[in-house]
């Protein structure tokens, strides 16, 4: 068995795919977002929130509850979106069946730009 193909290398070799994995977003400074959707006046539920950083970068998203409230997730658990400025889309439709398979397509609905800044940001955004 050639060195390469021993456990213990490809075990490293895993591991080091997995830092690298993991790595770039657990480094990323984070807060916390949330707010309303609001259509003149009426509180929106079930529509997507997502904020994607304009230097480029994963965006987050996050989907109104009943009341029009929504906060926002990263990535593998992390709530929060980049500090800094983002494009601000909120789209309709993206329902999904018991399979996790959207059969609605996503239509947008409103598109802004809105700064995050460290600490808790309640930002509320008014569909035109």
């Amino acid at each position: 068995m050639s060195a390469w193909r021993s456990p213990g290398r490809r075990f490293a070799v895993a591991m080091l795919l997995a830092a690298v994995a993991t790595g770039c977003s657990s480094r990323i400074r984070l807060a916390e977002v949330g707010g309303t959707v609001t259509k003149a006046g009426k509180p929106q539920k079930n529509v997507w929130v997502q904020f994607a950083p304009t230097k480029g970068g994963r965006p987050a998203e996050g989907r109104t509850n009943g009341e029009g409230r929504y906060k926002l997730d990263y990535a593998r658990g992390r709530q929060g979106a980049p500090l800094g400025m983002h494009r601000v889309t909120v789209m309709t439709g993206g329902d999904v069946d018991s399979e996790g398979n959207e059969v609605t397509p996503r239509k947008v609905a409103f598109k802004g730009e809105f700064e995050v800044k460290g600490g808790e940001n309640s930002i509320a955004i008014e569909i035109p």
